[in-house]
């Protein structure tokens, strides 16, 4: 009889790399050559500024950040669209 097995099936490991979790609009057939905008927290924790990030290798959950964030930088990954038009928002 047959069992279910989950599994991790290891394609590639990045050693020194600046990583954060998928956001909800990117998408692997991104090019490294594009930017995206992502909101990154500010030191205060009460805003958010939008930076331009460049995107490298993804993964099912995570993705690596070449340009535009440092180790330790938060961002908001869920779908920030209905704020298009704004460089800054307010965290509540």
């Amino acid at each position: 009889m047959a069992q279910p097995v989950d599994g991790i099936i290891l394609v590639k490991t990045m050693k020194d790399v600046v990583y954060v979790g998928r956001p909800v609009f990117a998408s692997p057939t991104d090019s490294e050559t594009t930017l995206l905008g992502l909101f990154k927290v500010e030191s205060d924790g009460s805003h958010a500024k939008r930076v331009k990030v460049r995107l490298g290798a993804y993964s099912v959950d995570r993705v690596q950040i070449l340009e535009g964030l440092q180790p330790g930088d938060r961002v908001i990954l869920s779908d920030m669209a209905k704020y298009d038009g704004y460089d800054r928002v307010r965290l509540e």
